[in-house]
């Protein structure tokens, strides 16, 4: 509890929180990282929980909740007149021009059906725990680099759209695998 504490210390920024709402987010992150710890790892191989400085499923559950806030804050600009709305119909993929775009298009969303279904007919549940943690790193390096909300000029539109539609598919992904494994997510952190 103390290291994922630590942990949460570092990425949480609001100092005006409540101790009882960071207390709820402790305990979501301390249980998170036991299921997480016992999910990801083969049946055949014994389980440890060590986190000297690193929670897969902090890391994990920080990443869905920057993603909540992304869309959140798109949604919030689309309210304003500052974007417009996502237009229905096909997404532009093709304007999705940055390595890690199409990474985690082609490593992490399109392959998540075998992997479910390789968890559920070899029972490897540990794998879908693997593909989340993975997709986590690659999302963590995408958007440390990449800014989805830009400037809202209208060239840049339609790769605003594309980026947010991206996010949006990946997000599904990180909560259909949270809700498989039993783990609450985080919209804030």
């Amino acid at each position: 509890y103390d290291k994922i504490g630590a942990l949460d210390g570092e990425r949480c920024d609001d100092d005006d929180e409540p101790a009882e709402a960071r207390d709820r987010r402790l305990n979501c992150l301390t249980s998170a990282e036991v299921k997480l710890s016992l999910v990801a790892s083969s049946p055949a191989s014994q389980t440890t929980i060590n986190t000297p400085g690193y929670s897969a499923a902090t890391f994990v559950l920080y990443n869905s909740a920057r993603l909540s806030q992304i869309l959140a804050s798109f949604d919030e600009s689309v309210r304003q007149g500052v974007y417009p709305s996502l237009p229905g119909g096909n997404v532009q993929w093709h304007l999705l021009q940055e390595e890690e775009e199409w990474e985690i298009f082609f490593i992490y969303l399109l392959p998540y059906t075998d992997v479910l279904s390789e968890a559920v007919h070899q029972l490897k549940l540990h794998k879908i725990a693997l593909h989340l943690t993975g997709l986590s790193g690659s999302l963590s390096r995408y958007y440390s680099r990449v800014k989805i909300l830009r400037d809202p000029l209208p060239n840049l539109i339609p790769l605003i759209h594309a980026r947010v539609r991206f996010i949006q598919e990946v997000q599904n992904v990180i909560l259909s695998s949270l809700n498989i494994l039993g783990l609450q997510q985080l919209k804030k952190m």
